[in-house]
């Protein structure tokens, strides 16, 4: 079990990251709330949003401020918002089963690819552990090869950390690509 050693971490970015940090700290049309201390949750997004559901964008040019979360929903958004970049994440909407696709795959990620992990890696009886390997695998079998589309942007963030805990903290590491 973990003990607290007491030690200081960092609570702010330093080097170029801080830089960076500086260069977009004027308010912006949209701000965007992702990772947030469950404890001291920003006021900002406690005002937008009272659950503070992340991520979560706020949307500073309507009066009052409006807020969007959900990674799908935000992602069609922000899609839609920049409609002036010559490739959209989604098909084109003259394509209606190929964007239903889409909407499926995303589907199955919220409700399938991420529920599995975390069965995964809560369960402790070791036969269990194995059959939640299994669902956590079956899960991210669909995701193959092809051009980038809102459901890669949507599990990629996820595939990324799943992999990364599942690997320190049950061994798993997913299967070479063919």
């Amino acid at each position: 079990m973990p003990v607290d050693t007491g030690k200081a971490y960092h609570k702010q970015t330093a080097g170029a990251a801080f830089e960076t940090a500086q260069t977009h700290a004027a308010d912006q049309e949209i701000t965007l709330f992702d990772e947030v201390d469950p404890y001291k949750k920003p006021k900002e997004l406690v005002e937008l949003s009272p659950k503070c559901l992340v991520p979560a964008l706020r949307l500073s040019n309507y009066n009052p401020a409006r807020a969007l979360n959900e990674s799908t929903v935000i992602l069609e958004y922000l899609d839609l918002a920049s409609a002036s970049t010559k490739r959209s994440l989604l098909t084109p909407s003259s394509h209606s089963y190929a964007r239903a696709l889409v909407r499926l795959q995303s589907d199955h990620i919220n409700r399938t690819l991420v529920p599995a992990f975390h069965r995964y890696l809560q369960v402790q009886d070791p036969g269990a552990q194995i059959a939640g390997g299994q669902e956590f695998l079956d899960a991210v079998e669909c995701f193959k090869d092809g051009d980038l589309g809102l459901a890669d942007v949507l599990v990629g963030p996820s595939i990324f950390r799943e992999t990364n805990v599942l690997k320190h903290y049950r061994g798993l590491e997913l299967p070479p690509r063919a």
